[in-house]
């Protein structure tokens, strides 16, 4: 990531609680590092398979660049893992994300606000057909609210949750 130099920094190191778990899911703080996530597992023989190579990534790092490890190729990147955030906003409006729930209609996701709905439209370009993109918003034409987050490096709002698959 960027070096910041007199911009401001928002730490989620002390969101470090695993939050709760189902059959097919984990959801964590944001400042849950990867390797926690797979100690956590490991006694029911579950993973997370897209953990990027660095022990010390965060959920919500690993949400904010939608990154990958050494498993990408076969499993895929961290964003076919995320069924859900909680997102900051920056009017402090605090979303809750459900894989499903919000997918782009006529061009445009809805997201709603504490001012109301906006109409965000879905970005016109397309992304090239490869496992791993690192430049742009993700955008696809019936895409989830939910992918517009992962990848987005929190200019868009601040991952406080996430929902991984494992």
């Amino acid at each position: 990531g960027a070096t910041p130099m007199g911009e401001t920094l928002l730490s989620t190191a002390k969101l470090n609680r695993i939050l709760g778990e189902t059959e097919t899911t984990i959801t964590v703080e944001a400042g849950v590092t990867i390797a926690a996530v797979q100690e956590h597992l490991a006694p029911r023989g579950a993973w997370f398979p897209p953990a990027p190579t660095f022990t010390g990534a965060t959920a919500g790092g690993t949400v904010s660049t939608n990154a990958a490890g050494a498993a990408t190729f076969k499993y895929g990147t961290t964003r076919e893992w995320v069924e859900g955030l909680a997102v900051v906003l920056a009017d402090g409006t605090t979303l809750e994300l459900t894989r499903g729930d919000c997918v782009a209609r006529d061009g445009r996701l809805d997201v709603p606000t504490r001012g109301g709905s906006v109409a965000v439209p879905v970005p016109s370009y397309r992304p090239p057909n490869v496992a791993k993109r690192s430049a742009g918003y993700h955008a696809a034409e019936d895409m989830d609210l939910v992918d517009l987050f992962i990848g987005s490096e929190g200019t868009l709002g601040i991952i406080t949750e996430v929902t991984f698959r494992i």
